[in-house]
């Protein structure tokens, strides 16, 4: 399927805001993550192709170790019922990119070739 109609199929979550896209924390700010703990806010699947993908946010509290807490998005990405790839970054954009570019690789060979690619860009 082409990357809008992947994009439109994904089945968001009452709590995810796409004004906040930008700015992970705001979910710990308004309570709708609660501290140490991860939410998805987004499912997408294609079950011809064997793929899943989550979307969701995860929040560190790092006082303990002397640091900010901060919170970041996730994006979780299956194949075949395994993860193949779990990555978390400041942006939903930056996870939206991630997802597309494994669900269209897909298409032209094995997953690991593209996991070794996104694991050099984080």
């Amino acid at each position: 399927m082409p990357r809008d109609e992947l994009f439109r199929a994904i089945q968001w979550s009452a709590v995810y805001r796409p004004e906040w896209d930008g700015f992970p924390e705001r979910y710990a700010q308004y309570g709708l993550v609660n501290w140490n703990k991860s939410r998805r806010l987004g499912l997408v699947e294609d079950p011809a192709r064997g793929f899943k993908a989550y979307l969701g946010l995860q929040h560190f509290d790092n006082s303990t170790w002397g640091g900010d807490d901060r919170s970041r998005f996730f994006v979780s990405l299956w194949r075949a019922g395994r993860c193949e790839l779990l990555q978390t970054h400041g942006t939903m954009e930056r996870c939206l990119d991630h997802l597309w570019r494994f669900y269209d690789s897909l298409r032209s060979g094995p997953p690991s070739a593209l996991n070794t690619e996104l694991s050099a860009v984080s």
